[in-house]
């Protein structure tokens, strides 16, 4: 259970999620095509079907860890999204 999920579920009244049983991937290398290398992270649920789920992207300047993470990310992987985070160029 995390504390700060069910905060952000409250606060933006959002519907009960799907799980809170997620995997998240750090530190994915994504090669932009000007040979630069951007950093991202991966939110899913734990698969148990094997079915395709919808992706979000988000970008930020900001850093892939904290409020960001929390606050957009963890709500969208609850809800059956998969989430990845990247690191953009500032």
């Amino acid at each position: 259970m995390n504390v700060n999920s069910h905060l952000v579920q409250r606060v933006l009244r959002l519907d009960p999620p799907l799980t809170r049983d997620l995997v998240v991937t750090r530190d994915l290398r994504v090669p932009m095509p000007d040979g630069a290398v951007l950093l991202a992270d991966r939110w899913a649920p734990r698969a148990e079907t094997g079915e395709a789920l919808p992706a979000a992207l988000l970008r930020t300047p900001c850093g892939r860890r904290g409020l960001l993470a929390t606050g957009m990310a963890r709500p969208l992987a609850e809800r059956g999204f998969q989430v990845l985070l990247q690191s953009c160029r500032g």
